[in-house]
């Protein structure tokens, strides 16, 4: 991921590719850190912000679920 990232500083894919694995590994909480992360790049927000509502989800918080989803929409 470091070395992706330096080669290509302003693309948000190799983050995206770490946050994904995180998130198939299972490592929830990393997971919807790394999607937190990932936001900052507007044109992908919609999908950070949605990565974290499904996460929100499965961890039984359906409110942050939901406002999360919604924002998903939104942006």
């Amino acid at each position: 991921y470091q070395r992706a990232s330096r080669v290509e500083p302003d693309s948000s894919l190799p983050g995206y590719a770490i946050a994904q694995a995180l998130f198939d590994a299972g490592r929830l909480d990393e997971a919807a850190r790394a999607y937190t992360l990932l936001q900052k790049y507007t044109s992908d927000r919609a999908y950070a912000v949605h990565a974290i509502g499904v996460i929100a989800f499965l961890q039984n918080k359906p409110g942050v679920a939901a406002w999360n989803l919604r924002e998903a929409v939104k942006t």
